[in-house]
């Protein structure tokens, strides 16, 4: 292991935006450290959808949610729930969320999110390229599904926003969706196509295959938990648990929804940052499958195929982040498949969660502190996976104090204060 002096940077995170933020500064000819908690990919990275989700680009609170609100928190089979014993930690967020609700904030979240995403696909691209693994990308599109004529009807609003805002998107009806995925039910009755939209054969997968190029080309990855870090004119310091101090001149803050401590401790600003927790269901190998992923207007879910079989997820539980698992949550998605894919498969699903780093506005911080020597990339919520190796595009150029290839005040840790 390299002398502590010799480190340029040391990225705290190793989960999918940590990887690539690492990857981009060592091929540049730094020298740098990734230091995780857990293992590589083992938070949310490891078990997203792996839908590279480029058309999503209106951030959760919006003045048409508020309505729906009440039913959403309070239906058991809704795909969103609070944790109600958690809720003292949970309120202070919800009136962030709240807040951007209103038409003026949502307008400046919608846009920063199209600036994001519309770069995404095409760092990935480049990434998985350099590192010789592109086919761990399938960028054959996706299509959300309507199993009744009112959703339909209902979300016409919604694409003629998407169209406005020049996302791709193809309608077709319930007999074009089932030519082209012959195992959809016959309740799907019109669906959308996003042809510029892709998803990961396997995240976890696709996580470990960049950190292994990551260390070919020198860079060092150590297990440790980082509990206090400091910035001054002479570089970064962190209190780790186990190596003690650990100095560099620079740190990238890439800690998931651990980040906002840390931030804290740097810039005296708390981001409202709250576990958002995911699950999934992972059935393995069924006899029914598809070829893209697949999303459903009416159960807000998402079916995406893998190596390991087809991985069922999408359901929101605001709690605490060391909260016990609801299995409720995981196993409401089985019911969900069998609806939109008749007869899918007759084995029991292997289920997961876990927290992702959501912000209220639903953007990431993407920003340079302490004079640079402090750079952050996290909250990315739903979209980690989509703008991870875009972000460390950002990182690069805010590392080397170029200009950025978009603006990134809307992303700054300063709206916060």
């Amino acid at each position: 292991m390299k002398n502590n002096t010799e480190l340029d940077i040391i990225i705290i995170g190793g989960g999918v935006v940590g990887l690539c933020c690492a990857y981009r500064l060592q091929k540049s000819g730094l020298k740098t450290r990734i230091i995780e908690s857990k293992g590589i990919a083992e938070g949310c990275s490891k078990g997203n959808a792996g839908h590279f989700a480029t058309e999503q680009i209106f951030p959760l609170s919006s003045p048409s949610l508020l309505p729906q609100l009440p039913k959403m928190l309070f239906d058991p089979q809704s795909p969103v729930s609070i944790r109600w014993r958690d809720i003292l930690q949970t309120i202070p967020w919800m009136f962030h969320f709240l807040f951007n609700a209103r038409t003026e904030q949502f307008n400046k979240g919608t846009s920063a999110l199209i600036e994001l995403n519309k770069y995404s696909l095409n760092a990935w691209q480049d990434l998985l390229t350099e590192i010789d693994q592109l086919h761990m990308l399938k960028d054959e599109g996706s299509m959300l599904v309507f199993e009744t004529e009112e959703a339909f009807k209902s979300y016409r609003p919604v694409l003629n926003k998407l169209l406005l805002n020049k996302v791709d998107a193809i309608v077709i009806d319930g007999n074009e969706a089932r030519r082209k995925e012959p195992n959809l039910s016959s309740n799907v009755k019109h669906a959308i196509l996003f042809p510029n939209t892709g998803h990961t054969i396997e995240p976890l997968d696709l996580c470990l295959l960049i950190s292994e190029s990551y260390k070919k080309i020198g860079g060092e990855i150590i297990i440790d938990k980082v509990e206090d870090i400091s910035a001054s004119e002479s570089g970064c310091s962190m209190k780790t648990l186990r190596l003690g101090e650990i100095k560099s001149n620079k740190v990238v803050l890439a800690a998931g929804v651990w980040s906002a401590k840390f931030a804290k401790q740097l810039t005296n600003i708390n981001p409202p940052l709250l576990a958002e927790r995911g699950y999934h269901l992972m059935i393995p190998k069924p006899q029914h499958s598809i070829s893209m992923a697949i999303s459903s207007a009416e159960r807000k879910f998402i079916m995406t195929p893998m190596n390991g079989g087809l991985r069922l997820a999408g359901t929101i539980e605001y709690a605490h982040v060391d909260a016990a698992e609801n299995p409720h949550r995981s196993n409401m998605l089985q019911q969900h498949a069998n609806a939109l894919i008749p007869n899918l498969s007759k084995q029991k699903g292997t289920a997961w969660m876990g927290s992702r780093p959501s912000l209220p506005d639903s953007l990431p911080v993407i920003d340079s502190v302490c004079d640079g020597r402090v750079l952050m990339a996290f909250g990315h919520q739903h979209l980690g996976l989509t703008q991870a190796a875009f972000t460390a595009d950002l990182i690069l150029s805010l590392e080397q104090t170029q200009p950025t290839k978009i603006d990134l005040k809307p992303y700054s840790i300063s709206r916060f204060i």
